[in-house]
């Protein structure tokens, strides 16, 4: 699991450097959001090696992620009636939302390579 939270750490430093010009680091969310799907299945398939608190971590990360990608797919749809054009911040806070989403994660497998 160290190796998993080592991945993980080096690509999100890599993201925050890329903040710097903020389109090429929302494109390397891209990378940033595939190495945690992965790690985040991995996790999930050694799920009785860890311990209870990691568990509910990866939980709440799951919970998070879903609720994060159904409000990503309600803003692309335009499901979102509202009187204002507000899609230009709803997209910005979803960025953000993923950023925070991606430390929550790291989080989760700090804790994880804790063990």
């Amino acid at each position: 699991m160290k190796t998993a939270y080592r991945i993980n750490l080096i690509v999100l430093i890599i993201n925050c450097c890329l903040a710097i010009e903020l389109p090429t680091a929302m494109l390397f969310m891209i990378v940033l959001g595939c190495v945690q799907i992965i790690s985040s299945v991995w996790l999930t398939t050694r799920w009785r090696e860890t311990s209870p608190t990691v568990r509910k971590l990866n939980i709440y990360h799951l919970v998070a992620a879903i609720t994060l990608l159904v409000a990503f797919f309600l803003v692309l749809f335009r499901q979102l009636n509202l009187e204002y054009d507000t899609s230009r911040y709803v997209f910005i806070i979803l960025i953000v939302l993923a950023g925070i989403l991606a430390f929550l994660f790291t989080g989760v497998l700090y804790k994880a390579s804790r063990e």
